[in-house]
């Protein structure tokens, strides 16, 4: 029986826009089913090439799931630059919100990436665009871990388990 609920919430979206997905997935697929933005990871202390490749490495992880339909990146610059907003900027709840709307997309994707002492925390958290509500969390911890390994192995955890969370929600929703 679950896997009949974890179909239907994974339902696809009618008219999922060429902006999700990546070539000729572009399509909606049917396993897919959150269609989110993502905005750039905050990772204090590290350059913004860091900050960019750790984003751009959580997107494709996003994708790999299965889960997610992610707006890509230059297709995300085109329409904010249409619209004169910057996402560099956004760095709170209601502006993620604006920005989503402007998007088309039904949930926004944001996220730390920290280091404290020797551990470095990634914080991500998925919340709906017409309700704001949280909609998945997720906190992996890599310990004594290099930036390097945090991307190789702390990113692809967190996208996974962002997955989870989500999908579990969804499913959840669906028995109420």
């Amino acid at each position: 029986m679950q896997s009949v609920r974890i179909e239907a919430a994974l339902a696809p979206s009618v008219g999922v826009p060429a902006a999700f997905g990546s070539g000729s997935a572009a399509v909606a697929r049917p396993d897919t089913t959150f269609r989110i933005a993502l905005l750039p990871l905050e990772c204090p202390d590290l350059p913004a090439s860091a900050v960019t490749a750790l984003t751009e490495t959580f997107r494709t992880e996003l994708l790999k799931t299965h889960a997610f339909d992610v707006m890509e990146r230059d297709r995300m610059d085109r329409v904010m630059e249409e619209w004169g907003l910057s996402v560099s900027a956004c760095t709170d709840v209601t502006c993620a919100l604006e920005i989503g709307r402007v998007l088309v997309v039904d949930h926004m994707v944001q996220g730390t990436v920290v280091k404290v002492g020797e551990t470095y925390s990634v914080n991500i958290r998925m919340f709906s665009v017409e309700t704001s509500r949280t909609s998945a969390s997720v906190t992996r911890y890599c310990e004594g871990c290099p930036i390097d390994r945090v991307m190789q192995l702390t990113l692809p955890q967190a996208a996974a388990d962002l997955a989870a969370d989500a999908l579990s929600r969804a499913n959840s929703a669906l028995t109420r």
